[in-house]
């Protein structure tokens, strides 16, 4: 019993000096740790058995979580340490109480990979407590990402990496780290590193009624075709790009992805085939010369004259300025030159046609990052985390009697606090507009209350002269 007595000492003492030199550690340790909660019932009624040791670790865990002072916290830790391996060392591994609380405390402690490694065998005992510990990983994975982040506004990206590292150690079940990795290799110019993360962030896990992951997956895809393009990764490419359009059907802008992919791999007809399905390569002279100058910007953006490509979609909106794929694409022209200013100048008016278009909502941030106004990018961040829903426009008929067709899909609103908002029904109101942008007409919809991933159609018709586009707000 001494000599085990002795190991656990250890074994504690050493989780301390590695924690004073892990500078991981010593910032989820330096915060407030939150208060205690008992496991939910499913995973409490597997915590069973052990001796003085587990109770006591639980009970010193418990005390330490009602600790405000760090000093105190951590102390009180690593005596639940030293109880819970005693208890292992002693024998009583075989209990998914001894793992469960170990880990506990390992996490509080800034220890992640014993708690990845404790937390994996309370799992492996006790099933029924996965739910309950992957929830305790994602507070630290999040609390992970907000220091990452904050790293990365003061301009320390060596740390930032390391903290982003470390989230994907505790929680790997979602892109959003991974993108996050890959947009800061990609500002720094490592584009290998880049397409690496973009590919894993491709490949993370993600709940497909979640419509936040899912257009972090979809971008993840997207951006990884984009790069593979560039290292002329062909094959890759394609396989990336399928993938995209399959799960994005009507994205015309991953359609001319995987036609330049095929181009790029000599496989000429296929790429016609594809771009002709969307328009872009019919033969014959086009009725309107703006389809010309139209076509011609598209040309210069996948052949990476991104200079050229601006002032083309540039041109095209002088005369049509809420044209909605001139002015993605001029934004994402934009976005390749770094032209923080232009692209939030373009990024602005595409977030009034339509506030919750994700891909919309991607390029204001790139922009706001760009210019590094911290100000609008925090607006954009709240005003979108408390919506209770997202709206895709699939159809729209312009003219005297103009029809537009949707979805809106729930999402997960929350308040400030960060509190999950209930659903309720929403409205939002439709202006139909002339080709200056005035309002000739509205129509509002109610949404009724959706739960996240919940669907509800929307159809409008309205009637005026001189319709040509749409925009929407809530009411």
């Amino acid at each position: 019993m001494k000599r085990s007595l002795w190991c656990a000492l250890v074994l504690a003492a050493f989780a301390q000096v590695a924690a004073a030199q892990d500078p991981v550690a010593a910032a989820l340790t330096a915060g407030a740790a939150g208060a205690f909660a008992d496991p939910a019932k499913e995973c409490s009624d597997l915590l069973k058995g052990g001796d003085f040791r587990i109770s006591s670790g639980k009970t010193y865990y418990k005390t330490a979580m009602s600790q405000s002072d760090s000093g105190n916290r951590n102390r009180i830790l690593r005596n639940a340490q030293t109880n819970l391996t005693d208890a292992i060392v002693a024998g009583q591994g075989k209990l998914a109480t001894s793992w469960y609380w170990l880990g506990k405390a390992d996490m509080a402690l800034g220890d992640l990979t014993g708690a990845d490694s404790a937390y994996k065998k309370a799992v492996g005992l006790a099933p029924g407590c996965k739910s309950d510990l992957d929830n305790s990983r994602q507070l630290v994975w999040f609390r992970l990402l907000q220091l990452a982040n904050d790293k990365q506004k003061a301009g320390d990206n060596p740390t930032a990496l390391l903290f982003y590292r470390a989230a994907n150690k505790v929680y790997s079940d979602s892109p959003l780290s991974y993108l996050n990795m890959a947009a800061l290799f990609g500002q720094t110019q490592q584009n290998d590193s880049a397409l690496h993360y973009f590919e894993a962030a491709a490949a993370a896990p993600y709940t497909k009624t979640d419509t936040s992951a899912v257009s972090m997956h979809n971008q993840s895809l997207y951006n990884a075709g984009v790069m593979q393009i560039d290292a002329k990764k062909w094959p890759a490419a394609i396989a990336t790009f399928h993938a995209y359009v399959s799960q994005n059907p009507d994205d015309a802008d991953g359609k001319k992805g995987l036609a330049q992919a095929f181009q790029g791999a000599g496989m000429a007809d296929s790429a016609q085939a594809i771009m002709s399905s969307i328009g872009l390569t019919a033969g014959g002279a086009t009725k309107n010369p703006l389809d010309s100058v139209f076509q011609v910007g598209v040309v210069q953006f996948n052949a990476k004259d991104y200079k050229g490509a601006d002032a083309a979609f540039a041109t095209v909106l002088q005369a049509l300025p809420f044209q909605r794929e001139a002015l993605y694409n001029r934004a994402n022209a934009q976005l390749a030159l770094k032209d923080g200013p232009g692209l939030t100048a373009t990024s602005k008016v595409m977030m009034l046609l339509e506030p919750l278009n994700d891909k919309y909502v991607s390029l204001a941030v790139a922009g706001f990052q760009l210019t590094k106004n911290q100000a609008d990018l925090t607006k954009l961040a709240t005003d979108l985390v408390g919506w209770p829903v997202a709206i895709e426009v699939t159809d729209f008929t312009p003219g005297e009697n103009a029809t537009l067709t949707g979805t809106a899909t729930g999402r997960d609103p929350k308040d400030a606090a960060g509190k999950t908002i209930k659903p309720a029904p929403v409205g939002i109101v439709f202006d139909f507009l002339d080709a200056a942008g005035a309002v000739l007409t509205s129509k509002e919809v109610t949404i009724p209350a959706l739960t996240p991933g919940q669907t509800s159609p929307i159809q409008l018709s309205a009637s005026a002269k001189g319709i040509t586009t749409w925009r929407y707000h809530r009411k």
